[in-house]
Order: structure tokens, then sequence, then C-alpha cells
């Protein structure tokens, strides 16, 4: 059975019940919605953020698997905002040996993305191989010693590297070589 994005407030309080004072903190500062951003953002990303901070390993394991089973179980709703609250900006490829498979592929796949549309009507990079350009992120974090020994630094010289092998353009607003 697929964990809706309405059904997620209940799965993820009922197995992470030190959720539930943020859920209260924030549901009383206003926040009068429960849809998988609410829940996945503004809940769940502040104590996974807290444990990381304190170097809580069980207490991530634990909830790595639980984003294990959204990314497998979780409706298409959900599994996009679990892309985008775990992926931007949280370094979790620092615990690649506590993701599953589906979070792999997730990673992976939000490093590998670069823009393709300038808007909704104009086609941009339309020459660039996505599965040739993934496949070069994956030798190319190979070669650096893997997922453990990345670095911001060293994603964003991949980042370089790749998108000048692949004549990746960038839009205005979108971020580009040095």
């Amino acid at each position: 059975m697929a964990i809706s994005a309405s059904y997620l407030p209940t799965w993820l309080l009922e197995r992470i019940p030190d959720l539930v004072p943020i859920f209260a903190e924030q549901t009383a500062n206003g926040y009068g919605w429960t849809s998988a951003y609410f829940m996945l953002g503004m809940v769940l990303r502040p104590h996974l953020l807290a444990l990381i901070e304190r170097g809580e390993i069980s207490q991530l394991e634990r909830i790595f698997d639980l984003l294990e089973e959204l990314a497998t179980e979780g409706d298409a709703s959900v599994q996009n905002e679990l892309k985008v609250v775990t992926l931007e900006d949280m370094d979790l490829w620092r615990f690649w040996d506590l993701l599953g498979p589906k979070m792999h592929e997730f990673h992976v796949d939000h490093m590998a993305w670069f823009p393709e549309w300038v808007d909704r009507q104009t086609r941009v990079n339309a020459h660039v191989d996505s599965l040739r350009y993934r496949t070069r992120w994956v030798q190319e974090i190979t070669q650096t010693g893997g997922f453990r020994e990345l670095t911001p630094d060293r994603i964003r010289d991949i980042r370089t590297r790749l998108y000048r092998e692949f004549r990746i353009e960038s839009p205005p607003g979108y971020w580009s070589p040095p």
C-alpha cells in the first residue's frame, strides 16, 4: 500500500514520537496544513538536522530506514517532497552507508540534475544524453573515492567538469560553472 501525503503525518508521528512536539509547535505557529512538504520540511527536517549535528548515528539509521520506506512506498507526492527536502542542502551523501538503494538512486539523480527547460515552452540542453551524464557522475564520484569522500568543493568541481564536458547551458538564475 502506498503511503499517501494525507496519511504521512500519522505515519511519521507514529514511527518517530520525537516529532510530536515539533509538529505541535509548527501547527501552533499557524501552519495549519499537513502536506508532504510540511511534514518532511518543517517537521522531520529540523529533527534530522539536530540528530546529524549531535552525531546520533543509531537514531539516524532508524530514520534513514524509514526514509527508504517512504522512497519505495510513498506516493508520487511523498516521493517528490522526499527528494526535495532531504536532498537539497542536507549533504546526506555523508551518510551514504546508512542510506538504502532507493535513496542512493535519488541522490545520484539529484547530483546529476541539469536544467532542461528555461521556461515551460523553451527547452535547453536537449543535446545532453541524460543516462550518459548520470553515468559520468557515478564515475567521477568513484574516482574521488566514493560518496564518503565527497565534499561540497568536490561536488562543485565534478559539476563544473561535467557541465563543460557535456556543454550544458545554464539559463539565467541557474548555477553555472565559474
